[in-house]
């Protein structure tokens, strides 16, 4: 009777991406949602103004390591990259030095991205 149904995993709250000056936080429902990938990597459309992260393996030419093995990630990812914060304020036309900008993310499972 329940051929082709799947588990759904239940979250409070949303996945999000907080971009500050301080670098990138991912709150742990983005790395849930992903399934727990240990590398991703990290795309931009500068004409739509988005950015997205996708799983990917160690191998990919732009993997970078997101989940670290033995270390606790329960309450999210924090991402330091001086370059990928300027690339995204400058983008957007943010002030990073005075504000945080939160991002809801929406997972696309088919491409296992956000």
């Amino acid at each position: 009777m329940l051929e082709g149904f799947k588990p759904i995993e239940l979250m409070t709250g949303s996945p999000v991406l907080s971009v500050t000056n301080n670098g990138l936080s991912f709150n742990k429902n983005v790395i849930n949602k992903m399934g727990r990938p240990e590398y991703i990597r990290f795309m931009i459309n500068t004409e739509s103004k988005q950015l997205a992260i996708q799983k990917v393996e160690e191998y990919d030419n732009a993997s970078v390591p997101f989940i670290r093995k033995n270390v606790d990630n329960k309450n999210g990812i924090r991402y330091n990259n001086r370059d990928l914060e300027n690339t995204i304020a400058t983008l957007m036309e943010w002030d990073l030095s005075t504000k945080t900008y939160r991002i809801d993310g929406i997972y696309q499972e088919d491409d296992n991205a956000m």
